[in-house]
């Protein structure tokens, strides 16, 4: 098989998904953009689509005007956690309440869950150390979830 260009169309024989091939990395292995994942496949796990095939889509855009949401738009008002690990969630926070100082907003609400509340835990120890929050505390109704003020 021959090496495929990147825009290529492909259809990811394993998952039954279609995507766009982003690059070859050293390994030989492919990056393929499939909806919001990237995903790293092998060649041999990749099939060129002919170039019709993704024409099955075209009267579907047609019909609807899609347009991106765009966040300098929108108040950033939450930020949901789920499935994340504390490190990881964490450096989302961080960005997230830097985001909401600079849109000036005056309670954001973290969604971290209930599970096993090392997430809550962690959650609410960075907050503790923030100097911009003013307060902080789980909503009375939903113990998975934590409104910040600044």
């Amino acid at each position: 098989m021959k090496p495929l260009a990147p825009n290529t169309k492909v259809k990811v024989l394993s998952l039954k998904l279609e995507g766009t091939l982003i690059e070859q990395l050293k390994t030989g292995e492919y990056r393929v953009l499939c909806g919001s994942m990237i995903l790293v496949r092998p060649a041999k796990d990749l099939e060129p689509l002919a170039k019709d095939a993704w024409k099955k889509y075209a009267h579907i855009a047609q019909k609807k005007q899609y347009q991106a949401d765009s966040l300098e738009e929108k108040p950033i008002e939450r930020i949901d956690l789920h499935g994340m690990r504390v490190v990881e969630a964490l450096s989302y926070i961080e960005i997230f309440l830097d985001k909401a100082m600079m849109a000036d907003c005056g309670r954001v609400e973290i969604i971290h869950g209930v599970g096993t509340g090392a997430l809550m835990q962690a959650v609410h120890e960075y907050l503790k150390k923030q100097s911009y929050v003013k307060r902080f505390h789980l909503d009375e109704r939903n113990t998975g979830t934590t409104w910040v003020y600044f």
